[in-house]
């Protein structure tokens, strides 16, 4: 998920191949588009933009890490909710009561993310509802303390 002031298809401009990935928009925005010959000549000029953009694929090479490891040691229950523990900590509002709300994502997005269906996210869904470690409040989904310590 990304976010205001947020980039994308920087593999692209980097390496002269084509786009690796698909974005899609999940509400309204604006976006710009950056031509590869004035991409080189700001990163080639200015080090600070080369600096920011190095520290950017660092974070995202350590995400793309962390998910290849959720995906080869957890089950499909671990999988799903460790994606939800995830978007919780980078999306998340910290609640008055210690919960955190964060937006709900679609079944399918979430077994996009781990590689499963949305039939099978959809279960875990409901056993972790059963349990009472996941809310549904409207547009969010509301987890606990006892969720985080439960994925930890």
């Amino acid at each position: 998920m990304l976010g205001p002031g947020d980039f994308f298809g920087e593999m692209a401009l980097l390496d002269d191949e084509p786009r690796s990935a698909t974005a899609i928009a999940v509400e309204d925005c604006d976006l710009l588009s950056l031509q590869r010959s004035d991409f080189e000549g700001v990163v080639t000029s200015r080090a600070s933009i080369s600096a920011a953009l190095i520290k950017v694929l660092s974070a995202r090479l350590r995400k793309a890490n962390h998910q290849i490891s959720t995906l080869a040691l957890l089950d499909v229950y671990g999988r799903v909710a460790r994606v939800l523990l995830d978007m919780a900590r980078d999306e998340g509002r910290r609640l008055r009561d210690g919960r955190i709300a964060f937006r709900r994502a679609t079944h399918q997005e979430i077994a996009n993310r781990i590689g499963t269906t949305r039939e099978t996210v959809t279960r875990m869904m409901k056993d972790l509802e059963r349990q009472g470690l996941i809310r549904v409040e409207g547009k969010e989904f509301v987890v606990g303390p006892d969720f985080e310590k439960s994925c930890d």
